[in-house]
């Protein structure tokens, strides 16, 4: 059955998508243009927590507020960890953290897409 653009895209059905519907929801993300994750994402460099905790708690808030919509793919890890002028490192807890709270689906081939 092929993928439903035009609705929200849940959790079970990102983890079953073909490669074909994974290229098709890329596109879908894509339609609003590139983000720019550094006016998004908001890091307190000398503040108490963590910078993958400021991070993820971060990328979190800017789904809640509608920033960053459900479905979309973000961009590979290393993009945002120069955009944001942090190491990859960083990014990749953020990002293991999140998934690990289903916040985010990381997929080999397919990316990282919120959930």
């Amino acid at each position: 059955m092929p993928l439903d653009t035009t609705q929200p895209i849940t959790s079970n059905e990102l983890r079953g998508l073909s490669q074909a519907d994974a290229d098709t929801l890329i596109l879908r993300a894509s339609d609003k243009g590139p983000a720019s994750y550094s006016r998004i994402l908001k890091l307190k460099r000398s503040g108490p927590e963590p910078l993958y905790y400021q991070l993820a708690q971060s990328i979190e808030d800017a789904i809640q507020s509608g920033a960053i919509d459900h479905g979309t793919k973000l961009p590979p890890l290393s993009v945002m960890a120069a955009e944001l002028t942090l190491s990859a490192q960083t990014v990749r807890h953020a990002w293991d953290y999140l998934e690990r709270r289903g916040v985010l689906i990381c997929r080999r081939g397919l990316g990282t897409v919120v959930s």
